[in-house]
């Protein structure tokens, strides 16, 4: 049996050698990385990824836009999440093919004209889904700040998720497959440190950091009355 230590100095634990080097934790790096499962319209979805995030720009779903989707623009985005690279949803082919997908949006519609509010659910289960996937880094990038990962926004001729994608393909040498369904999350941040370990002119502003200044901006506003 292992008798108590007593007296002398108390344990440190070794991971409080983070904080003397300047660590300072993210809490949206811990949140690009856990993660629940999610269904929505009784489907599995897959994490949310970056092919997820093209194929749906690419329409101009509203789900991206910030509006409220019909319900079938809620059932094409849960048809694409379902999937991984490249697929994603065709239009039916032959007549049973059409005769089914007519049939579910007809359901899809009378479900949400008797019960507006199952499809009000639905919808927010589906921004949970993304929210939980799209915790992008904060950074500084050539002294400006953005929130897209290691483009910080200030490449406009390219797609920031583009970017990540290649960036990650560059330094790992993966199959051309692999980046497209990492959760966006994930993807951004090892971009983003993949391009700060080859120095990139970047800073990671972590949550910890902006505390820090919205204390400092309110003690100097108090300081000016």
């Amino acid at each position: 049996m292992i008798e108590p230590e007593t007296g002398g100095e108390k344990p440190v634990s070794p991971a409080s050698s983070l904080e003397e080097e300047g660590f300072a934790f993210d809490e949206r790096y811990a949140e690009a990385f856990f993660h629940v499962r999610h269904q929505v319209l009784g489907v599995s979805l897959r994490p949310f990824s970056a092919w997820h995030r093209t194929v749906l720009e690419y329409v101009n779903s509203p789900v991206m836009l910030g509006s409220h989707p019909s319900p079938a623009d809620l059932r094409f985005a849960v048809e694409v999440c379902r999937r991984g690279f490249p697929d994603m949803p065709l239009a039916p082919s032959g007549l049973w093919g059409r005769l089914c997908a007519e049939s579910t949006a007809r359901r899809d519609l009378a479900r949400a004209a008797r019960r507006p509010d199952l499809h009000d659910a639905g919808v927010k289960a589906f921004f949970r889904y993304i929210d939980d996937y799209v915790s992008l880094p904060k950074v500084t990038f050539g002294g400006r700040k953005g929130n897209t990962g290691t483009s910080g926004g200030q490449v406009p001729d390219i797609d920031s998720t583009l970017m990540d994608v290649a960036i990650y393909r560059y330094y790992t040498g993966c199959p051309r497959p692999e980046p497209w369904d990492i959760p966006l999350g994930e993807l951004s941040w090892m971009a983003t440190a993949m391009a700060k370990t080859q120095g990139g002119d970047l800073h990671v502003v972590s949550t910890e950091e902006e505390a820090m200044l919205r204390r400092l901006k309110a003690k100097l506003k108090e300081g000016e009355k």
